[in-house]
C-alpha cells in the first residue's frame, strides 16, 4: 500500500489495474490529483477523461493538467439522465454537490447534467473512478451501457451523510452493480480489499466515519492482482461495525 498519498486504498487499486495504453475516467476530478495519477499510469499511449462541474475547481484542473497530453477535460456534471439540475458550489474543495450541505455556504446555479453513456462514446474505459458527493449511484446508472460492455474496475464513494438525500444507499448501489455482474469490495487503508456479499451490511462506525470507498470488479481478477483468497476475509457477523 501507499500510506503517504491521498486515499492510498484507491491509488492502490489504480496501480494494480491500470496499464499503459488503457483508458481511465475520473468523475468528480476536483483539482486533478487522481487525474494526474492515472495519466502517469496509462502513459502517453493511454487516455484519461476527467469530469468536474465546479467552475472554480475546473479552472484549477485545467491549470494542473496543462502539460498532460493524454488527458481530456470536461466541465459536464454527470447524472443518470440528461436533464437540467441545480448544482451547489461550496468554497471548500470537495463539498460541491447536487444537494446542499447544511453546514456550508453555497453558490447555487442551474446546469445541464448528462449521462456518461451519451458523452463517452469511445473508447471503452478500463477504469472508472467516481467521487461525486452522494451522486455516485446516479452517475453509474447513467453509465449502464458502458458497464455492461465491461469495465475492469470501478471505484466509488459511499457517503452515509448525504447519499440518502439523493435517494441512494450503499445497498441500492451494490445491488445495481451486482446485477450487472460486478463483485463489490470495501477498500481499506493498508488492507487487501474486503469482499462484500449482497447480504453483508456496512454500518457507520462509532468513531463517526461517514464515508467509505468501495470497488466493483470481478472477484477472480481481484484475487489475481492481490494474490489472496477473497473469501478468507469476512465481515464479523455479516456487518462492518
Amino acid at each position: 500500500m501507499m500510506p503517504n498519498v491521498h486515499e492510498p486504498e484507491v491509488c492502490d487499486a489504480m496501480v494494480r489495474f491500470l496499464r499503459p495504453g488503457q483508458c481511465a475516467v475520473d468523475v468528480g476530478a476536483n483539482d486533478g490529483y487522481f487525474t494526474g495519477f492515472m495519466s502517469y499510469l496509462v502513459g502517453e499511449s493511454g487516455l484519461v477523461v476527467a469530469f468536474e462541474p465546479d467552475k472554480v475547481l475546473f479552472d484549477q484542473l485545467k491549470e494542473n493538467c496543462t502539460e498532460l497530453t493524454n488527458v481530456t477535460l470536461s466541465q459536464h456534471a454527470l447524472w443518470s439522465d440528461n436533464l437540467p439540475m441545480e448544482f451547489h458550489r461550496t468554497p471548500d474543495s470537495g463539498y460541491s454537490s447536487m444537494i446542499r450541505y447544511e453546514n456550508f455556504n453555497a453558490e447555487s446555479y442551474m446546469l445541464l447534467a448528462r449521462s456518461l453513456d451519451t458523452l463517452l462514446l469511445s473508447p471503452q474505459p478500463d477504469f472508472l473512478k467516481v467521487d461525486c458527493e452522494g451522486s455516485d449511484e446516479h452517475v453509474l446508472r447513467g453509465a449502464e451501457k458502458i458497464l455492461r460492455n465491461g469495465v475492469d474496475c470501478v471505484t466509488a464513494e459511499v457517503n452515509f451523510y448525504i447519499n440518502y438525500k439523493l435517494g441512494s444507499t450503499d445497498h441500492t448501489l451494490r445491488g445495481y452493480m451486482n446485477a450487472l455482474g460486478y463483485d463489490c469490495f470495501l477498500l481499506e487503508k493498508e488492507r487487501k480489499p474486503l469482499y462484500l456479499r449482497p447480504e453483508d451490511k456496512i454500518k457507520v462506525t462509532g468513531a463517526g466515519v461517514s464515508v467509505v470507498n468501495v470497488m466493483f470488479a470481478k472477484r477472480s481478477r481481484v484475487e489475481e492482482l492481490w494474490q489472496y483468497d477473497c473469501m478468507a476475509r469476512k465481515l464479523v457477523s455479516g456487518a462492518l461495525c
